[in-house]
C-alpha cells in the first residue's frame, strides 16, 4: 500500500509541472500545491515512525567497544550492567535519561603508572556513558584480591579526574569475604582500586606514605634538592655551625647578604616541616613561584619541606645581635594541614590571587582549631571546599549541576577549569577519608625529632631586626628589690659597640645583690642579650650577672668594660625570672644610672 501511494504522488507531481507550463500566470497556485504535496509526504513519513526513531539517536559514545566492553541502555527502571570480569554497575532510575547507552570496559591504563605500589593488580575499569552528568550517584562493584591488601591498610576505589590529574577516592565499602569493593561514583570515568597508604617493611606508621602523598610526589615530579653552600662562607660573627645527618633532611649554612641562611632539602618520600627555634627574616622554596612563595610564608608553623627542590631559611638580618637557632624536623597534623593548602592552591595557578588568600585563611583557622588531627584536617578540607565553590559561583559556574560533568578543558576559562579540578580534588580527599587516615599516619611520626638537623650560633651581629612578637626586656615591668632605676630602657656602648635598645641593671656594690624580678607566666621560650658594662662605668669595675628561673640558676657571667658575655637561655614554662648584678672587683662609686647593661635583651614568645 505504501509503494502505491508514493507512485500516485509521483504522477501527481509530473502533472502539476505540465500544468504550470500551460498556465504560467498561475505559478503562485503551483507553489501552494507544492506545499500541500510536501505536507502529505511529511504525514506519510510521520505515520511510518521515522522522526520518532531520529529523536532517539544518541551522540557518538565517548568509548570504544571492544571484546572487554559490555554496554546497556538505561530504561525507566535504570540499568544493571554485569561484566564477565566480575564487575557490575547499577544505575538507579532517574540518574540518566532513558535510552542513554552505558559501557563498562576492563583494561590496563597507562595512567596507572602514577599509582605505582598503591595499585596492586594493575587493572583499570572504564565506565562511560553517552550523556552526562549523573543526577544521582551510581554503584560500581569491582573485584579485588584481599591478599594484596597489607595489614593496617584498606582498599579504596579511585576515579581518574581529567581536570585535576589525580586519582580521587570515592566512598568505598570492602567485603573481603566475597572479594568485592562497592563504591559510589559521582560521575563516569576511568576507575581502579588503590591502597590508602604504602608502608615500609616492618613499619606501622613511621615512614608510611598515604595515597595523597604518594600520588602527589608523582604529579610534582619528585626531584630532591641538594643544598649548595660551598663558596659562600658564613660571616665571621657566626661562631658555630653543626649539621646532623640521619634526620631525613640535608642542610648547610652559608652567607646571605648581611646575614646567613640555612639551605635544607628533604630526603623523605613525604612532606615534613623544619622548625627553627629563632625567628627568620624570610623563607623561599626553589620549586615555587613568587606568588606561591609569599602564600606559603604566611602560614604559621615553620618551613614546609616538599619532597622536591629545596628551601632557604634566611637570617638576613638575624633577629638579635646574639643568638642560636636549632632547626628540627617535624611531621604531624600541622604539617599535613600546610601540605594540603599547598596542593590545593598549587592546583589553581590561574586563580592564586583570588583563591590563594582564602585557602591560607582556611589553613590558619585549621591550625588554630581542634588539636585532634582528624578533626583539624576535616575542618580544613570543608573550608577549602566552601572557598572553591564560592569562587566557582562568582564565575557563574553551577557547582551542583556541573561539578562532575565530563567537560573538556578548552570549554572553560583557565581559572574556572582549574578551580573545578581543585574542588573535585578536595571532594575526593574527603571521600577517601583522609582526615582519619591523617590521624593514623601521624600517630607514630607526630613528634619533633630528638636531634636537631642544623645548629647555628652567632654573636655580635652588626645588623639585626627584632621580629614582630619579640618583646624587649625593658618593655616588661620588672620589680626591683630596692628603689633604684633598674630595668629601664637605655642606650649604651658595650666594649666599643652600640646597643641602642638595651635594659639597664643596677649593680650592688656589696652582697646581697640588687634583684630585678619579672613575672613571665610561661609566655616566653627564650631570652637573648649581650651582658656588659656601660661606658660611664669605672674602668676597673667588674661585675657578676646571674639569671635565675623559678629558683633555678640559668647562668652566671662576669664582665668588665673590655669584655661582654652572651646570654641565650631557655625560658620555656618559666613563671618568674630574676636578674641580679653585683660587684666582683674595682670601684663602685655613687651614680644616677645603672652600670650593668643587658644589650638588646629580647624575649622570644
Amino acid at each position: 500500500m505504501q509503494q502505491t501511494v508514493h507512485h500516485l504522488i509521483s504522477l501527481d507531481v509530473r502533472g502539476v509541472v505540465t500544468w504550470i507550463r500551460l498556465y504560467p500566470f498561475r505559478t503562485w497556485l503551483a507553489f501552494a500545491l507544492a506545499v500541500v504535496v510536501s505536507l502529505v509526504v511529511g504525514i506519510i513519513h510521520w505515520h511510518d515512525g521515522t522522526p520518532a526513531r531520529q529523536a532517539r539517536v544518541q551522540p557518538e559514545p565517548p568509548f570504544t567497544v571492544s571484546a572487554d566492553t559490555v554496554t546497556g541502555e538505561v530504561t525507566e527502571d535504570g540499568l544493571i550492567l554485569n561484566h564477565p570480569g566480575d564487575a557490575s554497575l547499577s544505575v538507579p532510575a532517574g540518574a540518566l535519561p532513558v535510552g542513554t547507552v552505558v559501557a563498562v570496559s576492563k583494561g590496563k591504563a597507562a595512567t596507572l603508572r602514577r599509582l605505582g605500589a598503591l595499585q596492586p593488580d594493575g587493572v583499570s575499569w572504564d565506565v562511560a556513558a553517552a550523556v552526562e552528568p549523573l543526577s544521582l550517584p551510581v554503584t560500581l562493584v569491582l573485584p579485588y584480591d584481599p591478599r594484596l591488601v597489607p595489614t593496617g591498610t584498606r582498599p579504596l576505589v579511585a576515579a581518574y579526574d581529567e581536570l585535576s590529574g589525580w586519582w580521587l577516592p570515592v566512598p568505598t565499602s570492602a567485603v573481603p569475604e566475597t572479594g568485592k569493593l562497592i563504591a559510589e561514583l559521582p560521575g563516569f570515568s576511568l576507575t581502579t582500586w588503590i591502597l590508602d597508604r604504602v608502608t615500609g617493611p616492618g613499619k606501622r606508621a613511621q615512614g608510611a606514605q598515604s595515597w595523597l602523598d604518594y600520588q602527589g610526589l608523582a604529579l610534582l615530579h619528585r626531584q630532591p634538592g641538594h643544598p649548595q653552600c660551598t663558596g659562600r662562607n658564613v660571616p665571621s660573627w657566626v661562631k658555630q655551625v653543626t649539621v646532623n645527618s640521619g634526620t631525613g633532611v640535608l642542610a648547610c649554612v652559608r652567607g646571605d647578604g648581611a646575614g646567613f641562611a640555612i639551605e635544607a632539602a628533604s630526603t623523605l618520600g613525604y612532606p615534613v616541616t623544619l622548625d627553627p627555634d629563632a625567628p627568620f627574616a624570610h623563607a623561599s622554596y626553589s620549586t615555587l613561584d613568587d606568588t606561591m612563595d609569599d602564600l606559603m610564608s604566611t602560614l604559621p608553623g615553620g618551613v614546609l619541606l616538599l619532597p622536591s627542590g629545596k628551601s632557604v631559611i634566611a637570617y638576613d638580618p638575624p633577629p638579635a645581635p646574639v643568638g642560636t637557632v636549632h632547626a628540627r624536623v617535624r611531621h604531624d597534623g600541622d604539617t599535613l594541614v600546610r601540605w594540603l593548602v599547598f596542593v590545593a592552591v598549587n592546583g589553581v595557578p590561574a586563580a592564586r590571587t583570588t583563591f590563594g588568600p582564602a585557602a591560607v585563611e582556611c589553613g590558619k583557622r585549621a591550625l588554630a582549631g581542634p588539636t585532634a588531627v582528624p578533626q583539624r584536617v576535616a575542618a580544613l578540607l570543608e573550608c577549602l571546599a566552601t572557598a572553591l565553590a564560592g569562587q566557582l559561583r562568582v564565575a557563574g559556574f553551577d557547582v551542583a549541576a556541573n561539578l562532575w560533568r565530563s567537560v573538556g578543558v578548552a570549554r572553560l576559562p583557565a581559572p574556572v577549569h582549574q578551580t573545578v579540578g581543585a574542588l573535585r580534588w578536595v571532594r575526593g580527599v574527603q571521600a577517601g577519608n583522609f582526615a582519619q587516615l591523617a590521624g593514623d599516619l601521624t600517630a607514630g611520626i607526630g613528634h619533633p625529632a630528638s636531634r636537631y638537623t642544623v645548629l647555628a650560633r652567632w654573636a655580635e651581629a652588626p645588623r639585626w631586626a627584632r621580629p614582630a612578637g619579640v618583646q624587649p626586656l625593658f618593655g616588661l615591668v620588672g620589680i626591683s628589690s630596692v628603689p633604684v632605676p633598674s630595668g629601664q630602657r637605655m642606650s649604651a656602648k658595650l666594649a666599643g659597640r652600640s646597643y641602642p635598645d638595651s635594659t639597664g641593671v643596677w649593680v650592688a656594690c656589696t652582697e646581697p645583690p640588687v634583684t630585678l624580678a619579672y613575672q613571665l607566666a610561661g609566655k616566653y621560650r627564650r631570652l637573648t642579650a649581650i651582658a656588659g658594662l656601660a661606658d660611664h662605668a669605672p674602668a676597673d669595675l667588674a661585675i657578676r650577672f646571674q639569671l635565675t628561673a623559678d629558683g633555678r640558676v640559668l647562668g652566671t657571667h662576669v664582665v668588665d668594660r673590655r669584655t661582654t658575655a652572651l646570654i641565650n637561655v631557655d625560658l620555656s614554662n618559666v613563671k618568674t625570672l630574676v636578674i641580679s648584678a653585683v660587684r666582683t672587683a674595682g670601684a663602685c662609686p655613687p651614680a644616677s644610672l645603672p652600670f650593668g647593661v643587658l644589650g638588646e635583651a629580647s624575649l622570644f614568645p
